[in-house]
């Protein structure tokens, strides 16, 4: 009789009357608890990065399409989460399945090599952007001021407070 272990896998087959069980991976003696802080620093990092990311998107938009930012919802961005996901398990699949490098060290170096690349194109485009400065004129037009040369640290005149 097997005994059961935290991590370990089983198959059960059924054969006529006779049930045969057997162990595909190994019971292990790490403590499922150190997920906890794995999982506690990926959440942490997502919310960081999603309420960065959407506070950009709406910065640096137009006004018409800054109603269509907030239209997403969880399963239009869960559906867009498992395109990136399938993306990503397809070069995985080109890499690691096609056993193109034999050793799993250099295999991880290159990984670590396709993230060095993908970071140096997100620096490239990061330090050739040009930020957007959207304020609306007196007939409600979107005026983009860094092409019309307008000074929004400019003081204002006016003393009373906005409402």
């Amino acid at each position: 009789m097997l005994e059961f272990g935290m991590g370990s896998v089983y198959i059960a087959h059924l054969r006529g009357t006779k049930i045969e069980l057997m162990n595909v991976i190994e019971s292990n003696g790490m403590n499922l608890l150190w997920t906890i802080p794995q999982y506690v620093l990926i959440t942490m990092g997502e919310i960081l990065i999603s309420v960065t990311g959407l506070e950009f998107a709406y910065s640096q938009a137009s006004t018409d399409m800054k109603s269509v930012l907030q239209i997403p919802t969880t399963c239009e961005i869960k559906a867009m989460w498992l395109l990136t996901v399938c993306l990503g398990n397809m070069i995985d699949m080109a890499i690691s399945g096609s056993h193109i490098i034999h050793d799993p060290s250099l295999e991880f170096f290159l990984y670590a090599a396709l993230m060095l690349a993908v970071m140096l194109v997100f620096i490239l485009l990061a330090t050739r952007y040009t930020y957007k400065n959207i304020v609306a004129d007196e007939t409600n037009k979107e005026v983009d001021e860094s092409k019309s040369g307008i000074n929004i640290h400019s003081q204002s005149t006016n003393d009373t407070p906005c409402r």
